[in-house]
């Protein structure tokens, strides 16, 4: 009959009761809250074969799964941290709210499509395909992971999401996982050791903080088009382009704090920034054998850098910086 209980909840066994099943011990149809923390698991390692079914749960303080546990959690509405370890099987398919979300080792997440807000979302996988998260429209911090770049070991999309307090993306193939409808970071964006960055982030217009994007060419002569749709960096903006040529960027007016810009490889170029007006700073590095674009940009709000450049050219023979008015 309880239906509340202030406190932890542990289910674990030393030895399993039933090896050759899976089955739950008991189902409480009436508990509705825990405040603490739920730990199903064993001490041998592993998943337990034996687990309770939470038919009636419908908030709780936090919840700790690892691999072979069952998803037992049908109600469940609300939660302050969720942490699962290859716990594949688990959807929640009732979940609107979390604070804290950590997915480890995944390879496919289907499920959370009644999720609507979460302050902190982190994924780790090499190789994973995502097809969940449908309702979800805005979040805090978001860090998705890999250890490894490869091709395609990123699959799907978070569909609905528009806007974000911050992204972190590391190691990820943006050809094959996109972020179609994002068009807002109010805070940090960072994305290190990827590639087909435009692609992933083609919706994104403004970014309220600095902007840090690695791209890793998957050949040497690969055309990297920076995404047409971002008009506004209100912080600093350091581009890194490891080999291709550099394109793109159509649409940004302003970068707020210093834009560097990186590239390098056998043969690269540098034709970007065709509408961009004003920056709180300008260095171009790396040994472009071109530079256009530009073409708009009259004021520079800092320092203006151009280092390890070896004959540069222009469009037509015209200056690279044609609108350049001031340094300050």
């Amino acid at each position: 009959d309880c239906n509340y209980l202030g406190g932890s909840l542990r289910v674990a066994f030393t030895a399993p009761l039933v090896p050759s099943a899976q089955r739950h011990l008991f189902s409480p149809p009436k508990l509705k809250h825990i405040t603490g923390r739920i730990l199903q698991g064993s001490s041998w390692g592993g998943g337990s074969t034996q687990w309770v079914h939470f038919v009636g749960l419908e908030q709780v303080g936090a919840i700790e799964l690892h691999k072979g546990q069952a998803c037992v959690y049908p109600v469940l509405a609300t939660a302050g941290r969720i942490a699962m370890d290859e716990a594949l099987d688990c959807s929640f398919p009732a979940l609107r709210s979390v604070s804290e979300l950590q997915i480890d080792k995944a390879s496919e997440i289907s499920g959370f499509n009644a999720l609507t807000s979460v302050q902190s979302l982190r994924i780790t996988s090499d190789k994973l395909k995502l097809s969940g998260f449908r309702a979800l429209t805005q979040a805090g911090g978001i860090k998705l992971s890999s250890s490894k770049l490869a091709s395609k070991n990123w699959t799907g999309s978070l569909p609905a999401l528009t806007q974000l307090d911050e992204l972190d993306a590391e190691r990820l193939d943006f050809f094959t996982f996109k972020l179609p409808k994002l068009s807002r970071v109010t805070g940090r964006a960072s994305v290190r050791s990827s590639q087909y960055t435009a692609l992933g982030l083609k919706s994104l217009v403004t970014v309220g903080g600095s902007l840090s994007v690695h791209e890793d060419a998957s050949s040497p002569d690969i055309l990297y088009e920076g995404p047409a749709a971002l008009e506004r960096v209100d912080g600093s903006m350091d581009l890194s382009v490891n080999g291709g040529w550099l394109n793109g960027y159509k649409g940004l007016k302003s970068v707020g704090g210093m834009l560097t810009v990186s590239v390098g490889g056998a043969y690269p170029s540098l034709d970007a920034f065709a509408k961009l007006e004003t920056t709180g700073g300008l260095h171009i590095q790396g040994s472009p054998y071109e530079v256009r674009g530009f073409d708009k940009l009259t004021t520079i709000n800092g320092p203006l850098w151009i280092n390890h450049i070896d004959g540069v050219t222009a469009r037509g023979g015209s200056y690279v910086l044609p609108a350049l008015t001031e340094v300050k």
